[in-house]
């Protein structure tokens, strides 16, 4: 099997595969989720909007967010994948009935903030995060009344969450650089890293749950060992931009998506770039391994849902440019101001979860160049007080 795609016209945030079929559902900028089966020969459209429409590419879906994007979904794997639940920028959770196409309603305001990130932790724990850095905890039965717990620990957004139901545990990643532990049941934090450098955006699983790898906005991974998440265990630099999305492949493998367009394998301990899968036209914004075959579907800014085959032989060498060597720390500065100009050019409603990221970047930013300068009169005063003194 080569290559399979399909062009949506439209860009894509999010998508996640069916728990026992080759089907796919995909979140829009425009509020939609939109589901497709994969097959040997293509992506045939599922949605009753594309169907009416005579299927093919472009448009489609099940409404879910009106005049917001749909940033994140989640299938409900302990009952067999028969729903999904979105969350997009209108502070909304939805919830979509897989069997019938249809949207079966929606917790409005389930945040004070736009949600970014969505996650099932085993059969009725719903955990949802936003862009400000609030989680909320919720129990699917009660229909969304209230939540669970609530936790406010982090001093960004929540770029990322990973429920470990073997591990007890949930993981989140965060624009403030952290990488932090719940205990689902009781709420509470177990442990909170010390703050990255770059930004924390994606977060996945190797070496049977004993590794977590967290990839970053400087485009480094950074790696964790299980129930030691207070510093890196390791550190994998290649990437030369952004890693806003990860997949598992298998205990020693993982897969990942990059601003600069590529869709990477890569060997986990030891650290290697094993090859390219292929390429979008823009950034890649979401990349999963299916649990029913050996495909790695992926989705981008340039609303294209592309599907590679892992046994697929003609898989590209990595290259000086997709695996450089690794870069001056003194260049992340001026990374991030290319960045920030690279946003003047989105005006749609949202800019696919990039300007956000741009935004809160630049906060830090400013936070820390404060937090420098306040360092700095701090050491002057007590200079001026030491020789005072003398």
């Amino acid at each position: 099997m080569g290559d399979l795609h399909l062009d949506l016209k439209v860009t894509l945030f999010h998508l996640e595969v069916h728990p026992s079929k080759e089907v796919v559902a995909v979140g829009t900028i425009e509020g939609k989720v939109w589901l497709g089966a994969v097959g040997d020969s293509g992506i045939n459209a599922l949605t009753k909007e594309e169907e009416e429409e005579g299927g093919g590419g472009g448009g489609g879906g099940i409404t879910c967010h009106a005049g917001a994007s749909t940033r994140s979904i989640c299938f409900d794997d302990a009952k067999g994948g028969d729903t999904i639940y979105s969350v997009g920028a209108d502070r909304a959770i939805s919830i979509v009935d897989v069997e019938n196409l249809s949207n079966k309603g929606c917790k409005k305001e389930a945040h004070r903030y736009p949600i970014n990130v969505v996650a099932m932790y085993e059969e009725h724990m719903l955990i949802t995060g936003d862009e400000e850095g609030y989680l909320n905890a919720w129990d699917v039965r009660s229909g969304f009344k209230t939540t669970i717990w609530n936790m406010e620990e982090h001093g960004d957004f929540v770029s990322d969450i990973k429920c470990v139901a073997e591990r007890k545990t949930i993981l989140v990643t965060s624009g403030d650089g952290t990488l932090t532990s719940y205990d689902p049941r009781k709420g509470k934090v177990m442990t909170m890293c010390e703050p990255m450098e770059s930004e924390l955006l994606s977060i996945t699983i190797a070496k049977n749950t004993n590794i977590a790898v967290c990839g970053s906005s400087s485009g480094a991974l950074e790696m964790f060992k299980w129930g030691v998440f207070g510093v890196p265990c390791d550190r994998f630099v290649g990437h030369p931009e952004s890693i806003d999305t990860l997949a598992t492949v298998d205990q020693d493998t993982i897969c990942s998506g990059s601003m600069d367009g590529l869709v990477r394998i890569l060997s986990i301990q030891p650290n290697k770039c094993i090859g390219v899968l292929g390429e979008h036209q823009g950034a890649v914004t979401c990349v999963r391994k299916s649990p029913n075959t050996d495909r790695v579907i992926s989705c981008g800014d340039d609303g294209c849902l592309r599907v590679w085959d892992l046994n697929d032989d003609s898989k590209e060498e990595p290259t000086s440019s997709s695996n450089p060597p690794p870069e001056e720390d003194g260049d992340d500065d001026d990374d991030d101001d290319d960045d920030d100009d690279s946003d003047d050019d989105d005006d749609s409603d949202e800019v696919p979860a990039k300007s956000s990221r741009k935004r809160k970047k630049k906060k830090q930013k400013q936070r820390v160049e404060t937090a420098q300068s306040q360092k700095a009169a701090k050491r002057s005063k007590a200079e001026r007080k030491f020789f005072d003194g003398l």
